[in-house]
């Protein structure tokens, strides 16, 4: 009867129980029952009882937020009505307050001065070269393109820290004046180069970040010019290109024009017994003057322009600006006769040949040409173009090739007044060969400072070595833009050249006994790169076009980068053309003091930035006396730190990073010994 009286285990419907679980929402489904899977009996055949495992619950009451009647009750409650109130006022005080802090600071910190817009030519140093002395490839004896190339990419320019280089005269020549008798403005000399070599060296330069300035030569050609050829046999389009007159009769006998003489101090009139007429000729009888008041020849220049500036020129030096125009004589101009003795270099009324209204018109006129948007499309990497004058003569005469009539005549015009530095010029003949030019420009025009070129001898010749770096350090330093004749960086001095050996035609002119004073090839020598033969210039088995100057061994570019030789002109150059590059050497005002009879000195300031301090010893003699108390130079600092010298000292006083009490102690500087004093920002 036991096994009627057990009862068979409740079946349960488990499709059933999920069902019922899902209509009965408050089944506690976190409680999971275990059933045997064989009825709940055992292997005895007892009954197994359920098991059940109830799974911990949080038994917190969960939370569901205030409802709206409580939302109510805070919403108008008093005490959070003044919460909100003050959190929101507090916000936008907090607020306003930074922004007015915020204002102050911005007004009261002290600010990055702003620099003063400049053009490229204003920030760079110019370095002249004079192709046919600089580098020959090609065994020739005479430099070419490739070899002013060769050191763009050997980095000899980026030591020097140049930027812009300008290139004298490499048209296609007669070669009688060294390239300036033009026979084809529009190609390039065959011993310098092919067109393709220029291109080249001009790509080369614009990929380095440089620029590049070509001498433009508008006042004459050669008279190998087809221009002139044709003019001579009275050719109808080229009949007026140049200045002819038929000349006077005297006393029945047929007489030039006038009395005009050339730059050369030589008649300016010479008879072509082809068009049996004279033509004028400011400077040698090779090379004739163009008309420009021709309005055809005007636009064959202006064609020549667009032609080199279509390849991306960066600017032009205007050769002989001034000699653009002369009185015109078919107006019946009163003639000027000849002086029994001429000046040498000078003509004789020079209002009638130089410096008329006209040739500043017309430089005008192309200023506007450069400007002109195609320009700007071919090849910004060279924008903006630039103009040079080259002008000679009284200050009054170079500063008015800046503007003429309220127009833009030049961007810069060549100042030549450095030039006259010579062995007994000291600090007042400096001062007065700085300040006559400054005092008289305008502040809106930008200064130029030249020290040679390849019409003046040497600076190291004129002033000799013991102060090549002192007046380096002058023109390098000075507001405005410095050019750089090739070889000044290592102090090359006149070569020495025999009259057999001459090649200027004014030279050979001149005869045995003159060429020494009239002859142009002692400043235009080859140029000395290193000890070997030829002084590196050159290849050639045979002499070059001019002789190398005979101290190339122990004055080259090689031997001053070398270890050893101690600080050299190159080196000080460098260092020279690097600190320049400061802002109170880029832009900032500039006054000078006359300390002795023997040292000028100078300060650069740029508002904001910190100043310096320049003082240079151009006498023959020791200074050990000087101080820069108040009736020297005021407001200077008492204590001063030394950045740079001349290298030419022997002791280290001046060492850079030296801190020297300017004012309690005296200075001692012998001749040729120049120093850079840092001034402190000045206090607020």
């Amino acid at each position: 009867m036991a096994d009627n009286d057990h009862k068979e285990p409740e079946k349960v419907d488990l499709e059933k129980n999920e069902e019922s679980e899902e209509e009965n929402p408050d089944i506690d489904d976190s409680k999971v029952k275990f059933l045997n899977h064989d009825g709940g009996k055992a292997a005895d055949g007892s009954t197994i009882p359920e098991v059940r495992v109830d799974l911990a619950t949080d038994s917190k009451e969960e939370f569901r937020g205030m409802g709206k009647e409580e939302l109510e009750q805070y919403i108008n409650d008093p005490y959070w009505i003044r919460v909100r109130y003050v959190l929101f006022v507090g916000f936008w005080v907090i607020w306003v307050a930074m922004l007015v802090a915020a204002v102050i600071i911005i007004v009261l910190a002290p600010k990055c001065p702003p620099r003063p817009p400049q053009d490229w030519w204003e920030k760079e140093v110019i370095y002249q070269v004079y192709p046919k002395s600089f580098q020959d490839t090609d065994g020739n004896g005479v430099g070419d393109l490739q070899g002013i190339k060769k050191h763009v990419e050997d980095g000899y320019f980026a030591k020097l820290n140049v930027k812009t280089l300008w290139l004298n005269s490499i048209y296609r020549s007669g070669m009688v004046d060294s390239g300036f008798d033009i026979t084809d403005h529009k190609d390039i000399e065959p011993q310098l180069g092919t067109m393709d070599d220029f291109d080249s060296l001009l790509k080369t330069l614009h990929d380095e970040g440089m620029k590049l300035i070509m001498d433009f030569v508008p006042n004459h050609t050669s008279r190998n010019h087809t221009w002139f050829m044709e003019s001579c046999k009275n050719t109808t389009k080229y009949q007026n290109y140049y200045i002819w007159h038929d000349g006077k009769r005297m006393n029945g006998t047929r007489e030039r024009p006038n009395g005009w003489l050339n730059y050369y101090g030589d008649p300016a009139w010479t008879l072509d017994p082809k068009r049996d007429q004279y033509y004028y000729h400011q400077f040698l009888p090779q090379q004739p003057d163009l008309n420009l008041r021709n309005t055809d020849v005007q636009k064959e220049l202006e064609e020549i322009l667009r032609f080199w500036l279509e390849k991306g020129v960066d600017g032009f030096y205007i050769d002989s600006a001034q000699h653009l125009f002369e009185l015109d004589l078919s107006q019946g101009t009163a003639v000027v006769n000849t002086p029994a003795d001429p000046v040498p270099y000078q003509p004789v009324d020079l209002g009638s040949t130089r410096d008329l209204n006209e040739s500043l018109a017309i430089l005008s006129k192309w200023q506007e040409l450069i400007k002109e948007p195609q320009y700007a499309e071919k090849d910004t990497k060279v924008l903006p173009r630039m103009l040079i004058a080259e002008a000679y003569g009284p200050v009054e005469n170079i500063i008015q090739y800046y503007k003429y009539n309220g127009k833009t005549v030049a961007n810069l015009a060549y100042n030549v007044n450095l030039v006259n530095l010579q062995k007994n010029c000291n600090a007042k003949c400096v001062y007065g060969l700085v300040q006559s030019f400054m005092s008289k420009l305008p502040e809106e025009h930008w200064p130029t400072w030249a020290i040679g070129n390849h019409d003046s001898h040497r600076l190291a010749t004129r002033m000799s070595q013991k102060y090549v770096n002192a007046v380096n350090m002058l023109v390098l330093l000075l507001r405005g833009t410095p050019t750089t004749y090739y070889g000044e960086e290592i102090g090359m001095e006149n070569g020495q050249i025999l009259f057999d050996e001459t090649v200027d035609p004014l030279g050979k002119n001149a005869g045995q006994i003159g060429y020494m004073n009239r002859s142009r090839d002692f400043e235009r020598t080859p140029m000395q790169w290193n000890s070997q033969e030829n002084a590196g210039f050159s290849d050639v088995n045979k002499t070059t076009w001019l002789p190398v100057n005979k101290d190339y061994k122990l004055r080259n570019v090689k031997g001053q980068l070398s270890h050893g030789a101690g600080e050299t002109n190159l080196e000080v150059y460098q260092n020279l053309t690097k600190l320049r590059q400061e802002p109170s050497f880029q832009w900032g005002e500039q006054s000078y003091s006359i300390l002795t009879d023997s040292v000028f000195s100078f300060i650069r300031q740029a508002k904001g930035f910190p100043g310096y301090l320049v003082v240079l010893n151009f006498g023959p003699n020791v200074e050990s006396a000087m101080n820069f108390g108040a009736d020297t130079v005021n407001d200077l600092p008492d204590v001063v730190e030394a950045v740079m010298n001349t290298a030419n000292f022997k002791n280290t006083d001046y060492a850079n990073g030296t801190e020297i009490s300017i004012k309690e102690k005296h200075l001692y500087l012998e001749p040729g010994q120049g120093v850079v004093f840092k001034l402190p920002l000045p206090k607020a």
